[in-house]
């Protein structure tokens, strides 16, 4: 009975330091793994706390101090390894170590050592299967590498789920492993089969709003993660992520005013929860880059480099020059950049620093090289093939037109693919623009897509007559438009009164001109501009109207 006790006090002790871990609160996590280690109890405490260092370094500004935890972190499992080398646990551990250094061949080989094991620890398992993606997400990762450890990361959870298919924690892992794969409507399965047999399993609901949100259900996504909020107010990591979420979502043009404010509301809850120490610091600068608030990133930052040993640190660094870009200080940006780019090795540059390269000359007006970039920023991660489109999204969203349609037909151009209703927005922004020849070839493609949209057609006709000299293209354009709505009801000729109104007055005018001189063409056309158009339209065709009455001729007949 002693023995049962302590076991259950044991795993309890170690769920609540795995709790503090996910919180992020990595002190208190070592504090309560420590002690647990020290005893031998199991090696699962060796592993956490080992992989508590790794994180904690993952995050360390200086770089003496972040070499001082990994270097903690491999000692951790090597005492481990050393007391039980029969166990998968620390062999995982030690690759999150390698993973840190860089060093892709011996991470591989640590996980390789972790399978051959065969552990029917559940646990060991799942976070063997995690490990091996984490090791698939590495940029230095090629090919065969990342087939590798999904391969390997699919085994560690088929052996995880064939010991507990119902097991709460492999139905997390799995759910969270899918979810790295990008696989997210699986993901989505594993975590409600958890929550419906623990509605309080915060980590399961978490992991949720984060499979929502990757496809785009949005209103799921804003509830989990306030009921996570709500179930444990002391969650950081939910309100970061929901500050990242309304900033996401409101730049994306969906209640922009409101969730911009609410962003910045739940970024300033979370750097009140998350205390005031360098780490806390940092990371409160990184949310501010990542919710919009790129001035104020740029403060936070610029204090926190005011420290001596801070001041070459390569991701303060990052977050300024990222912002500066953001913010159109592309002069202050470039150099910032530039800074950056010398500082670090080739295989270190990251997929966001060509991206913010590529913004900077796109400011700078140097498509050449923002094109260059860009598609550097591209090749090295797959999640920045949409960047023209994120940019376009962005400029729709502060009405900045111009760049709207440079950045959306850039994206248009370089994709296999496009979403028709962007086709259609790209004939919208040629059109509003009024550049004229652009307007008229996506408009033409557009129509290949809506051919009983109305409003394309008068975009094009527009787009001819601004032209000039194009006067029967347009006339052809305008008597399409008229032939589709002819096919309506009066209920919905009536809503499309002023199209209707706008293209029989130019018709009417059209074949009343000295080259064509069709003036029973042109009655007709001013009848129909009478009966529909407003007070513009109607007074130019009630002169015409007159015109011909008083020369006895009659309408063309309607076919």
């Amino acid at each position: 009975m002693v023995i049962a006790t302590m076991a259950v006090s044991t795993a309890q002790e170690l769920e609540a330091a795995i709790a503090s871990i996910r919180k992020q609160n990595y002190a208190q996590a070592e504090a309560m793994l420590k002690t647990q280690a020290a005893e031998g109890k199991n090696s699962a405490a060796s592993f956490y706390l080992g992989h508590t260092y790794y994180l904690m370094a993952m995050e360390a500004l200086k770089e003496e101090e972040k070499a001082a935890l990994l270097d903690q972190c491999l000692r951790t499992h090597d005492q481990a390894i050393g007391k039980r080398p029969k166990d998968a646990f620390n062999y995982i551990g030690k690759a999150y170590y390698y993973l840190a250094k860089n060093n892709l061949t011996e991470a591989n080989s640590q996980l390789a050592t972790a399978r051959g094991l065969e552990s029917d620890d559940i646990r060991a398992l799942t976070e063997g299967a995690i490990a091996y993606m984490r090791l698939f997400q590495h940029p230095l990762a090629d090919q065969q590498l990342k087939r590798l450890a999904a391969d390997n990361s699919s085994v560690f959870i088929s052996r995880a789920e064939s010991k507990g298919p119902d097991n709460m924690e492999v139905l997390t892992a799995s759910g969270y492993v899918y979810f790295l794969q990008g696989v997210y409507p699986l993901a989505e399965s594993k975590y409600l089969k958890v929550l419906a047999k623990d509605p309080s399993n915060i980590d399961a609901r978490f992991r949720l709003a984060q499979a929502y949100y990757k496809q785009s259900k949005y209103e799921n996504t804003e509830k989990e993660l306030l009921d996570v909020i709500s179930r444990d107010p002391k969650f950081a990591p939910a309100y970061r992520e929901i500050a990242e979420f309304y900033y996401a979502v409101a730049r994306a043009g969906f209640k922009s005013e409101e969730y911009f404010a609410k962003a910045k509301e739940y970024a300033l809850k979370y750097r009140a929860l998350v205390g005031d120490d360098l780490v806390a610091n940092q990371r409160f600068a990184a949310l501010l880059y990542f919710t919009g608030s790129y001035a104020e990133c740029i403060t936070e930052v610029d204090k926190l480099m005011q420290d001596p040993s801070l001041a070459n640190n390569i991701s303060l660094k990052r977050l300024r020059a990222y912002s500066l870009a953001e913010v159109g200080r592309f002069e202050e940006a470039k150099k910032a950049m530039e800074d950056v780019m010398s500082s670090v090795k080739e295989e270190d540059k990251a997929g966001l620093d060509y991206k913010t390269l590529g913004i900077i000359y796109l400011g700078l007006n140097d498509d050449a090289k923002a094109t260059e970039y860009i598609n550097k920023a591209i090749a090295l991660d797959a999640d920045n093939k949409n960047i023209w489109k994120q940019l376009y999204e962005k400029a729709k969203v502060d009405k900045d037109w111009t760049n709207a349609q440079r950045y959306l037909v850039k994206h248009l151009t370089s994709t296999d693919n496009p979403d028709s209703r962007d086709i259609y927005m790209a004939s919208w922004l040629t059109y509003r623009n009024k550049d004229n020849n652009a307007c008229i070839t996506w408009t033409n493609k557009a129509l290949e897509l809506y051919p009983k949209e109305g409003d394309l057609y008068l975009y094009k006709a527009r787009a001819y007559n601004r032209m000039g000299g194009q006067d029967q293209a347009m006339a052809d354009t305008y008597q399409q438009y008229l032939q589709l709505i002819d096919d309506l009801g009066e209920d919905e000729k009536a809503k499309n009164a002023d199209g209707i109104g706008e293209a029989a007055s130019a018709l009417a005018v059209h074949y009343y001109g000295d080259e064509f001189k069709n003036y029973p063409r042109s009655y007709k056309y001013a009848l129909i501009a009478i009966k529909y158009g407003n007070e513009k339209y109607k007074e130019s065709a009630e002169k015409l109207k007159a015109f011909y009455d008083g020369q006895k001729i009659t309408p063309e007949e309607e076919n």
